[in-house]
Formats: C-alpha cells, sequence, structure tokens
C-alpha cells in the first residue's frame, strides 16, 4: 500500500470514528479518558521496560515512577471539567460557549517519550471527542505502536467506537507530512525540525521542541531544597524530560552558597575547555 491510500484510509477510519462519538454524553467521553488512564497505568512497568529496550534512552526505575504516576495526573487535570455541548455561558456579552472537536489530529511521537505522549495527547484529544492519528518516531514505532494498541483494546471492551488511536507502524518523512496535511490539527513534539515540519504543514499545528525551562533562586529560598530539587529534576530519567530546568539565575548576592551547594551534593562545574 503507497503512501497516500494509507492516509486516506487511516482520514476515512477517523472521520467515521467521529460521527460515532459526536452523540456521546459527557459521562461517556468521561468514563472513556478514565479506562485510558486504567489500561496506561495496568501496563505502565511493561511500557517503561520495552522503551528503554528499543530506544536506549532513560531509565527504568524512572520510567516506572513516570508511567505510573502520569495517568492519575491526567485523569485529575479533566475530571470534572466540561469538554461536550455548552461549557459556559458570559452574561454580560449574551454569549452562550459550546464544545466542537476539532476533528482528526495528527500527532508526532518523539523517541524521548513516546508512551507518555500519547498518553497526554491522546486523553486530552478523546476528552473533546477528536480522534488521534500516531506518527512514531523510527527508533520509537513499536513502544509507540503498543500504546496504541493498549488503548485500543481498553477502548473495544468498553465498546467505544473503533479507530480512536490510529498509529503508523513504519514510518518515513513523507507519509507523516502526508498525514498532517491531511489532518484538522497537528500537534508536533520532538526536535526544531519535527515542529518546523508540524508549523509547514499547511494545518493548524502546536509544536513542542526541546525544553527551555529556567529556574531563579534568590535570597529567600531554602537552598538545599532548591538544589536538591533542580538536581532531582534534571536528572530524572537521564534527563529526558524537556521539563526540567536547564539553567540556574541565582541572585549575585547568595552565589557563592549556591555554587557551593550544587558541589555538595554532586554537581559538575566545568571549565571553559570542556564547555
Amino acid at each position: 500500500m503507497d503512501n497516500q491510500t494509507m492516509v486516506n484510509e487511516m482520514i476515512a477510519k477517523g472521520r467515521k470514528a467521529l460521527a460515532e462519538l459526536e452523540s456521546y454524553s459527557q459521562e461517556q467521553i468521561d468514563e472513556l479518558c478514565c479506562i485510558c488512564c486504567e489500561a496506561f497505568a495496568a501496563h505502565a512497568e511493561e511500557l517503561a521496560r520495552e522503551v528503554v529496550e528499543e530506544t536506549g534512552l532513560g531509565n527504568v526505575p524512572d520510567k516506572i515512577m513516570k508511567n505510573t504516576g502520569s495517568p492519575d495526573g491526567v485523569w485529575y487535570a479533566i475530571k470534572g471539567k466540561k469538554s461536550v455541548g455548552v461549557i459556559g455561558h458570559d452574561e454580560r456579552r449574551h454569549l452562550t460557549f459550546v464544545a466542537h472537536p476539532k476533528g482528526i489530529i495528527s500527532c508526532v511521537i518523539p523517541t524521548t517519550n513516546p508512551n507518555i505522549t500519547i498518553l497526554f495527547n491522546g486523553v486530552y484529544a478523546l476528552k473533546g471527542r477528536n480522534v488521534i492519528l500516531c506518527a512514531p518516531h523510527p527508533r520509537a514505532k513499536r513502544s509507540t505502536v503498543h500504546t496504541c494498541q493498549i488503548f485500543n483494546e481498553a477502548l473495544k471492551k468498553a465498546g467505544a467506537p473503533d479507530n480512536i488511536f490510529q498509529y503508523v507502524e513504519e514510518p518515513n518523512i513523507e507519509l507523516t507530512q502526508m498525514m498532517m496535511a491531511a489532518s484538522d490539527t497537528v500537534l508536533g513534539t520532538g526536535g526544531p525540525n519535527m515542529v518546523k515540519a508540524a508549523y509547514s504543514s499547511g494545518t493548524p499545528a502546536i509544536g513542542v521542541g526541546p525544553g527551555n525551562c529556567n529556574v531563579v533562586i534568590d535570597e529567600t529560598a531554602d537552598l538545599r531544597m532548591a538544589v536538591e530539587s533542580i538536581i532531582h529534576s534534571k536528572t530524572f530519567d537521564n534527563g529526558m524530560i524537556c521539563a526540567s530546568e536547564q539553567s540556574i539565575i541565582v541572585e549575585r548576592c547568595i552565589y557563592d552558597e549556591v555554587h557551593r551547594e550544587l558541589e555538595a551534593q554532586g554537581a559538575y562545574f566545568m571549565n571553559e575547555s570542556e564547555a
């Protein structure tokens, strides 16, 4: 099957799933989201070991912790929030807000966090009665496919429409570009080139590139706790999480104290020849 035919089939299946989800109530949608979170948590350890084996990135204990805790975080972030039908009113301007699905959302899945990215993107998409198409990174295609399969099996048991989660088993650049162009929205997660491709697809896109989190330590901070938290964040899962701190900004009056505390807790300071 050529790339265009494959994309056409995925889009057709996605449109059918969207039509079936259109009649779902808020309670039904929330139940499906909860089912996905529970299914992911049930396979947390399995997925953690699988992705480290496939990609060689991160470490199993931290990924187990991440996979175990993230489903609860996703669920509590959306629990009780309206996403179907009338979701609010503005009495002053006489406006009523009605939720409407974006439609078919293409997700470009990174090699750094293939399982978690599908969990977040997929459940949030489903909360709005959308369907997603997943394009894996070549180094993480087995993990990406397996995660989608876990969701699909759990949703099928619940009587949900088929093809809410679709995936490409053998990714290539042309296929991914075609998929993004044929979708209604694109979520691009990865390096600068991938984010640029998402923005250049001709489809409305949201890009998530390399993390650039800065942390400020001022004179009121508990320095030991601040440094401990920063180091733990930066080293967790071998630094795979882009939301970890990338730089530290310190007030001049406490610079020497922070420097000593960083060294005491195992941080390494490079000299100019090493930088």
